[in-house]
Order: structure tokens, then sequence, then C-alpha cells
């Protein structure tokens, strides 16, 4: 059931990349920003705000944080272990590539509109998307740990709503957030893999059941 809900995510993942590419790799590179503003709005603004900081690392604490109210330790090491994965990874490519972000080398940045409670970063950290490939990391985490493949799909669509979320905002390039998306699930996949095996090398479950159905 692991294995499944992986799947159903995973594919789901790449379904979004590819309509977004569809969508958006047509254009050359940066320009793909110009077109995202035409179709911003107030609404999408404020939406999109709020949305990105589902890939922040403040959604590990409060992942860990419910798993420590259930009382399952093991779990919480398997997710501060994934998020030190990702946050070392993230920052290895980000330095290694030393691409320039949106507020550096996209020509319409300056005719960009402002948007209330996001301010940009005229940094060279923008390749991959750490935003993204956080919440690939982070919810294939929670879908394989559901077993659940309706929640695997809810799970994708927030994931992939994150990594628009870095685009529309004008964060991140296409290339940054493909970039983040594919190193994100290669990452995963490599952790479910190591952690089944270590799993069953002890003869236990990859994933510690509720408290409350262990009694």
């Amino acid at each position: 059931m692991e294995l499944k809900a992986l799947v159903v995510y995973s594919l789901l993942i790449l379904g979004l990349w590819m309509l977004t590419l569809v969508f958006l790799g047509q254009y050359p590179v940066g320009s793909e920003l110009d077109h995202i503003q035409l179709i911003r709005n107030p609404f999408a603004d404020f939406a999109f705000k709020w949305i990105t900081r589902l890939g922040e690392v403040w959604m590990y604490f409060i992942v860990a944080f419910y798993l420590g109210i259930k009382r399952q330790f093991r779990n919480i090491s398997q997710i501060g272990l994934l998020g030190l994965l990702v946050l070392a990874l993230s920052l290895a490519l980000k330095l290694y590539f030393a691409q320039p972000r949106p507020a550096l080398a996209w020509a319409g940045f300056s005719h960009m509109q402002s948007i209330p409670g996001v301010s940009w970063r005229a940094t060279l950290d923008s390749f991959p998307s750490g935003h993204t490939m956080s919440a690939v990391a982070l919810y294939g985490w929670l879908a394989l740990r559901s077993r659940n493949g309706l929640l695997a799909a809810l799970l994708a669509l927030v994931t992939g709503l994150v990594g628009f979320s870095r685009i529309y905002l004008a964060e991140h390039f296409l290339k940054d957030v493909s970039m983040g998306l594919i190193t994100g699930l290669a990452l995963l996949w490599i952790f479910w893999r190591v952690q089944s095996a270590l799993a069953s090398d002890r003869g236990g479950k990859l994933f510690t059941p509720n408290h409350s159905s262990s009694k």
C-alpha cells in the first residue's frame, strides 16, 4: 500500500509538471514570468502568498508536533531526517549552481506590481527551488504514511500548487521549480527505499502505527 500511494503521488506530480511545461515551457527561459503576470489578480495574489508557505520548514515542525501528540516517535525521527536531507541537498545545489533569482535576472521585474506581504530576494540561490523540493518530500512522505491513494492525490495537488506559487510570485523561474520537483521526488524515493530496507532488517514496520490503535 505504501508503494501504491507513492506511485499515485509521483505520477500526479509528474502529470502536473507536464501540464505546466505545456503551458509555460513554450516560452524562452524567463519570459514565462511575463505571461504569468497576465493572469494575476488580487485573490490569486493573496492565495498563493499563503500557499507558498506550505513549502517552508515550519511545516515539518507542525507535522513533527502532530506525530509527537500521537506518540509516533520513530516517525518524528524520519521526518526530521528527511527535512535535514532536503535542507542539505537544497543548499548544496544552490551554492553549486549559484543562479540568479528573477529579481536579478528577469527583465520584467521592474514592472511587476508589489504583493502585500511578499518581499523579493535579489540573490544567487534560485536553482533549484527549495520550497518545491521541500513540499515534494514532505507531502510525499505523508502520502506514504497514509497508504491512501485519494489522500496521496490531494497531497500531490497541494505540492503542485506550492511549486506553481513560486513562479506566480516571481520567486523562481520554471527551470528552478522543475529541478526542485525532480530532485525532491528522487530524494523521496531513495529515502523510502533505504528506510524500508532498514525497517525490514529490524523485522518491523516502516511507520509507527497510531498509539490508539496499538492498545
